[in-house]
């Protein structure tokens, strides 16, 4: 897991390859309010 800290905001991306040969990657953002956004994107080969 990556992260990656800057205007208060704390952002953890991990990238996931599944079986079938797709990969996802998951990123989560930790706001400087308290508010979390989950970001989750699979890409096909």
């Amino acid at each position: 897991m990556g992260f990656i800290n800057g205007g208060g905001d704390v952002t953890a991306t991990k990238t996931i390859i599944n079986a079938d040969g797709s990969t996802t990657t998951i990123t989560t953002t930790i706001k400087d309010d308290g508010t979390v956004i989950i970001d989750r994107v699979t890409t096909k080969p």
